[in-house]
Parts: structure tokens; C-alpha cells; sequence
């Protein structure tokens, strides 16, 4: 089943897949739709996460022996699989495809991966894998969305916000995702009742735009005369 990352939240609140596999060239959105699949599965008993990096000559065999005593020893585990490169190879296509063939009843399976071709998600272990649970193509998130991007990470840590702050936020780091999210943790220690205000924002927020050495140049030449007094600052 495809999944957008946006769906991820409602989709955990009304099931649960043996398998997720989250991809994209854009890490700290995959780790963060990744976390929300942590969470959830530790919120329903699994007390042990096991992790494996895959990386040079892998031996997949490892997760093969662990899938075999998994429902041994606990209720529910998380296994975790670290792709980087975007393709487990013919060893780890198979092993996938085995485990897909016959997954734990107690077990999901998180794998988390670099970006996967279009030729790469047409081959037998990508598509077994959807067809038994999720796959979440993450993509960056364009200068237009961010707002929304901010008001539901926000949220999602229990804070307050309207459609306005998430703006205003969205316009002080102007697209620096990093810097977005490093306000977000910056507001939930200001704000332990949760509630946030925009002067708290405008008191607390930095001046994160990243600007190149042309930068004012460009900035001159297209008309965007309100962003540089900030730029000269």
C-alpha cells in the first residue's frame, strides 16, 4: 500500500502493518515519519528494537535467524533495517522476499531507506513488500507547504498554533527546514502549557534564511526589496 508521510499519523491510529518501508533523499523528514512508526509501535508493547545497518557485504542471514526467534522471547519487536544506498542487492532482495512470504505474527518490520528509483520500486522485493504493508516515498517539502509542514509537526509534539504562526515561522527561516524544526523544539521548551503565542515566536525565533554569496544580488534584481535590510544586517 503507498502511503503519503502526511498520512502516516491517521493510518497508525486505525491499524497496523508487519511492514514499512520509508524512502527519500531527505533525511530528516524520512527519520521523522520513521519516529512516528517507532513511537506507535512501542506505544503497543513491543520492548525490544533490534537494528541492523546495511552497508558493504551485509549478511542478511542475520535478520533471517532473528525473524525465526523473534516470537520466542517477547510479545512484539521492532526490527529495523538502515538502507542507505536505496537496494538490499539479490542476497537482500531475497531475504526480504522471505520474510514477506512468511512475516511474525509478532513483528514489524521498519525499513528505512535512501531515495529508490523508479526501476528499483518495480522490482519483486519493493513491490512484495507494499503489497503486505506500506511504502512512504518522502520528498522535500517546497517554500509553499511548509506552513502546513510546521503547524502539523507542531501538533504532533502537543503544541497550540494557528495557521498564522505556522506562517510566520515558515517566513523567518524562509525554507530552512533544519532551522524550522530546531524552532519547533526551541517553542516546546518555552511553552510547557503547550499554548503558543506569536510574540513568543517573534521573541524567540532566529533569523536562520541561509543566503549564497550572490545572494543580494539576486535578491535586487528580483524585486524582493523586503528581505534586504535582513540580509545586510
Amino acid at each position: 500500500m503507498r502511503l503519503r508521510s502526511e498520512q502516516i499519523t491517521g493510518h497508525l491510529e486505525k491499524e497496523l502493518f508487519p511492514v514499512y518501508l520509508v524512502f527519500g533523499d531527505e533525511q530528516m523528514l524520512v527519520e521523522e515519519t520513521s519516529d512516528l512508526i517507532r513511537q506507535h509501535v512501542r506505544k503497543h508493547g513491543a520492548d525490544d528494537r533490534q537494528v541492523w545497518h546495511v552497508e558493504g557485504r551485509f549478511n542478511w542471514s542475520e535478520i533471517q535467524w532473528q525473524e525465526q526467534t523473534m516470537s520466542l522471547f517477547a510479545s512484539q519487536r521492532l526490527l529495523e533495517v538502515r538502507l542507505p544506498s536505496g537496494s538490499p542487492g539479490k542476497d537482500g532482495g531475497e531475504a526480504l522476499r522471505h520474510y514477506v512470504d512468511n512475516p511474525p505474527a509478532d513483528t514489524t518490520l521498519l525499513i528505512i531507506s535512501g531515495k529508490i528509483d523508479t526501476r528499483s520500486q518495480k522490482s519483486k522485493w519493493f513491490t512484495e513488500l507494499d503489497k503486505l504493508g506500506a511504502t512512504l516515498p518522502v520528498w522535500p517539502i517546497d517554500l509553499a507547504k511548509l506552513p502546513g509542514w510546521i503547524l502539523q509537526s507542531m501538533q504532533q509534539r502537543g503544541l497550540k498554533v494557528s495557521q498564522k504562526i505556522a506562517q510566520l515561522i515558515a517566513e523567518r527561516v524562509e525554507g530552512n527546514l533544519f532551522a524550522a524544526s530546531q524552532e519547533i523544539e526551541k517553542l516546546q521548551l518555552l511553552c510547557p502549557t503547550g499554548e503558543v503565542d506569536e510574540q513568543t515566536v517573534l521573541d524567540s525565533v532566529a533569523d536562520n534564511a541561509r543566503f549564497e554569496a550572490f545572494g543580494l544580488m539576486d535578491t535586487v534584481f528580483s524585486g524582493q526589496a523586503a528581505k534586504i535590510p535582513r540580509m545586510i544586517s
